[in-house]
């Protein structure tokens, strides 16, 4: 799953500035430079160098050009920054060296950078960050470092930092962090750790991080998470947790976020909810436990999300669903069960969705179902039932009729599996006489077996 735009370069960069008056006071070289020019154009403030042949960034490059607000370096050469590069750099508000083969940078290439607003380092090489790398740069709110081969952070590095908004650290080979890595970061809004390879976050990391709206620790290995972890809960806006190894939550782990718009949970190893896991969630509007390990939800236990559009509880192991699971979900328009093993339903399990528009239930073991399963969702529209081992005899007469006169709400075909006679022949597509129940005497309560049609508008049970 795409959270962010990783990649992407700065617009007008590579653009001839005649055409656009954004950027007319940008130059750009492309790969024809070899060097930082000397001098540049007069009333320039930008300059991007873009697959540029520069190896190497020389101590005073841009000295002749201290007006300069940004300087961007996008997949160039470059594998060495020498100390002082920037310097004399007062009004300097943007950095970017990305797509780079930088492995390392020294202490001291940043230094004086007073007015630095922004520090982008993304999709280089760089393997470790060295303490006192980013001292002196008290304007500083946004860091990229993600994409790079950081296996180490050392205790202290940022914490300097302490306007810093953002801290993008996804996309590196972090097996461990610090419990105080963040702790002078007292105006920090956004952590990202995505795709890293922790396996554990330690105690009071997030302590003193009061502003806190967004966490994305997904894809990573994470197998446990502290009930106490996030202590400062009012502003926070994004969770991201799903591609972990998480086999449970801690009870109320998610109670008292009160603007907690995202929470993802989804491909991890959850077998089961503990109740009000959740709590109140005014903002909450998309909930994914998807590619779990769950066979049921607690009763009531999604309540609290009164404001819930969108549940995927795909990729499970339930064998079947309750009304209960869905005890104040009345806004939910779309609800996902497919690939489970779901082999029943009646039309208790769905009373409370009155919201309903659109479910899923492909892929699951379903073989018959009722003619009213569906009775308690009045504004049903889209319905998707195909991948299921249908059994086309009689006792599917009564969902037959069902889908002939609702055949606009289907947006998949079902199949039949069996039996062998009309095997991958599609449902609808059949005439009422198709439907054949083996039998012998009729019962009520048993299906039939010998080869004696039974009359086509009863439902044997």
């Amino acid at each position: 799953m795409n959270y962010y735009n990783e990649t992407s370069y700065s617009s007008c960069a590579g653009q001839p500035c005649a055409t656009d008056d954004s950027c007319k006071n940008r130059d750009v070289y492309d790969q024809t430079a070899t060097s930082v020019p000397v001098t540049l154009r007069a009333g320039t403030k930008e300059v991007f160098f873009v697959g540029s042949q520069i190896s190497s960034i020389p101590k005073g490059a841009f000295a002749t050009n201290p007006q300069l607000e940004k300087i961007e370096f996008l997949g160039t050469i470059t594998d060495s920054i020498e100390t002082g590069a920037f310097e004399g750099l007062n009004n300097i508000k943007i950095i970017e060296i990305s797509s780079t083969p930088l492995e390392s940078v020294n202490v001291g290439v940043f230094q004086d950078l007073s007015s630095l607003e922004t520090l982008v380092l993304k999709n280089n090489k760089i393997q470790n960050l060295q303490k006192g790398l980013f001292d002196g740069l008290e304007k500083l709110r946004e860091l990229q470092l993600h994409i790079n081969e950081i296996v180490s952070i050392k205790e202290g590095t940022f914490d300097q930092l302490e306007n810093l908004q953002t801290l993008h650290l996804a996309k590196n080979n972090l097996s461990s962090i610090s419990s105080s890595l963040l702790s002078k970061l007292k105006k920090l809004e956004k952590i990202r750790l995505y795709e890293n390879e922790l396996t554990s976050l330690p105690d009071g990391l997030f302590d003193n991080l009061q502003g806190l709206t967004e966490i994305a620790l997904y894809n990573n290995k994470i197998s446990y998470i502290q009930p106490q972890l996030i202590q400062n809960k009012d502003k926070l806006e994004k969770l991201l947790l799903n591609n972990n190894l998480l086999t449970e939550l801690p009870p109320q782990m998610f109670v008292n976020f009160p603007l907690l718009k995202s929470l993802t949970l989804q491909s991890n190893l959850l077998t089961h909810l503990p109740p009000n896991v959740f709590g109140e969630k005014p903002k909450l509007t998309e909930l994914s436990l998807k590619t779990n390990k769950l066979t049921s939800l607690p009763p009531g236990g999604l309540k609290g999300l009164s404001k819930l559009r969108k549940l995927d509880l795909s990729e499970n192991q339930f064998e079947t669903v309750a009304g209960e699971f869905f005890d104040g979900l009345e806004k939910v328009t779309d609800l996902n069960l497919q690939k489970n093993v779901i082999k029943s339903l009646t039309s208790d399990n769905f009373e409370k969705l009155k919201s309903l528009t659109t479910l899923r239930l492909s892929k699951n073991e379903l073989k018959w179902l009722p003619d009213d399963v569906f009775s308690s969702l009045p504004k049903l529209s889209k319905l998707y039932l195909d991948g299921n081992p249908w059994y086309c005899d009689c006792n599917l007469i009564p969902l037959y009729n069902w889908m002939k006169s609702h055949e606009k709400i289907l947006k998949s075909q079902p199949l039949c599996a069996s039996p062998e006679s009309l095997k991958s022949r599609e449902i609808i597509s059949l005439e009422e006489s198709d439907f054949i129940c083996p039998t012998t005497l009729p019962t009520t309560t048993t299906l039939q077996t010998t080869t004696t049609p039974v009359p086509t508008t009863t439902l044997q049970a």
